[in-house]
């Protein structure tokens, strides 16, 4: 509980009492006993000096307090709230630093992790691809060289067939590899 409370005594008793009725406005307790209250009866019918003149509003306080005292109380309370909100904001705004601080934190630990598995990556980068390098170079070796075994299969096979060929046809075409009458 805020206590309000001069640093010197007031020689004005209408500030000090209104600084007391802005205290007991906001906090909604009253902080004089019950004892000290002076409790002044109202009378029943106003008297016609008490009335305000024509055009002219009732009065915005009763008693001593003048409209500018009124407004000055009402201004403070209006303050007095506006703080207590701002307050709130303001524990609701570090709740949130705090959480925003540890996100951050973990952000910058899972940057680092990647930091670190960066340069490895980059080696087992460089490395399979020096492998596949490797690997083209020898599939072009064994397409060059399948390439040559075809064409002497191919050669040898034909050398073959052709010396079947001459083996076989004196059986295949007795008469000399004719089929018609001699001339």
């Amino acid at each position: 509980m805020l206590l309000l409370r001069p640093k010197f005594k007031s020689p004005n008793p209408r500030r000090a009492c209104l600084a007391l009725v802005v205290q007991c406005f906001c906090t909604g307790e009253c902080l004089v006993s019950s004892k000290k209250v002076l409790i002044m009866p109202s009378p029943s019918q106003p008297s016609p000096e008490s009335l305000p003149a024509e055009g002219e509003g009732l009065p915005l306080a009763p008693g001593p307090y003048s409209p500018s005292d009124m407004r000055t109380l009402f201004t403070g309370a209006d303050i007095w709230r506006t703080l207590g909100r701002l307050e709130e904001a303001i524990e609701t705004l570090q709740t949130t630093t705090k959480s925003h601080d540890e996100k951050i934190q973990l952000l910058i630990q899972k940057t680092d992790r990647t930091a670190f598995a960066v340069p490895v990556m980059e080696n087992a980068i460089t490395r399979h691809d020096k492998d596949l390098n490797q690997l083209g170079k020898i599939a072009h070796t064994a397409k060059t060289f399948g390439y040559i075994a075809l064409t002497l299969i191919s050669g040898i096979g034909v050398g073959i067939l052709i010396y079947f060929y001459h083996r076989v046809a004196p059986f295949l075409f007795p008469n000399g590899g004719t089929s018609g009458p001699k001339p």
